[in-house]
């Protein structure tokens, strides 16, 4: 963290940016660290190639996030990736910074970058940013803070998952004291739900199938038609099999465009369903991946039941 401690202090222009179809951990990040920035006389933008997810866009600071890269904003700017490592993942492939700085949290790693903080334990990137504020003797105003509590509260499942700690408990009540709101942030992130979107739900549940200890969903480009929904709308959908003491690993597919399908993957426990993305190009946490696919839904199904078995 020294480097990125120094490598702030000495640049006044950053880049911030995350990866492609962003969550509640990749906005908050960056739109916290992006308004902390901005209070040390920074000049900062704020991008995300997909936007802004709906879910997110209570987040105060969300209207500084662009989704179109601009030569000026580039230009003699320092890279900060957040919640990714590779320019492809952030979109932002074919463009050149004058330096590259990678903070995150995945387990599956690239070589990317020109100072590297990389802390798979962490359980969330928020947490990182957390922490390099603190070390920067940054204060954490209300807005700030809202930000990275829902980015740690999304990655931990409103610490629920393993990776919750005593230490992230700490932090979040650090938060808490700051200025977030723990109860309109649950709300905002997990209650806030349009008539379609549970449609949406509803038809994905209907299509699951079990193999054992794997549960499986798809979510068609007609189910999107039918409910006036978009792929956004999927989101957390794939952790609700786990509820199912006999679940070990839940799998859902999303459909992009004819015959191309996102796979998110989730998992209980110790099972490292990374080791399954990353065979398909994929990657992420031990419990938490996620990969594309093109080809024919049923052969998609198979190849992925194939691997999995194998890690189980």
């Amino acid at each position: 963290m020294r480097e990125v401690v120094e490598a702030i202090k000495g640049n006044g222009k950053f880049f911030l940016a995350t990866h492609l179809n962003p969550d509640g951990d990749a906005i908050g990040s960056a739109v916290g660290f992006g308004l902390a920035l901005k209070s040390m006389g920074k000049q900062v933008t704020v991008y995300a190639s997909d936007g802004v997810p709906a879910i997110c866009r209570f987040l105060p600071g969300v209207d500084m996030v662009i989704d179109e890269a601009k030569e000026e904003d580039i230009s003699g700017s320092t890279l900060i990736l957040l919640d990714c490592n590779t320019l492809e993942r952030a979109g932002l492939k074919g463009f050149t910074f004058k330096r590259s700085i990678v903070i995150d949290h995945h387990q599956t790693e690239s070589p990317f970058g020109d100072v590297r903080w990389v802390e798979p334990r962490e359980p969330a990137t928020g947490s990182m940013v957390f922490r390099l504020l603190e070390d920067l003797g940054q204060e954490i105003t209300p807005d700030i803070a809202t930000n990275l509590y829902s980015a740690i509260a999304i990655d931990t499942g409103v610490f629920r998952y393993a990776n919750t700690t005593a230490d992230v408990l700490e932090m979040a009540a650090l938060l808490v004291r700051a200025g977030a709101d723990p109860v309109e942030i649950t709300e905002r992130l997990y209650n806030s739900w349009s008539p379609d979107r549970y449609r949406l739900f509803s038809l994905a549940q209907a299509s699951l199938e079990l193999h054992g200890p794997i549960a499986m969903s798809i979510v068609t480009l007609g189910m999107f038609q039918e409910t006036g929904t978009t792929g956004e709308d999927t989101e957390t959908f794939v952790n609700y099999p786990l509820v199912m003491d006999t679940v070990k690993v839940s799998v859902m597919l999303k459909e992009k465009e004819g015959d191309v399908w996102k796979v998110s993957l989730r998992s209980k426990g110790d099972i490292d369903i990374s080791r399954v993305a990353v065979q398909f190009n994929g990657g992420g946490h031990r419990n938490a991946s996620g990969c594309s696919f093109e080809g024919n839904i049923a052969d998609v199904k198979q190849r992925l039941l194939n691997s999995l078995r194998e890690i189980l």
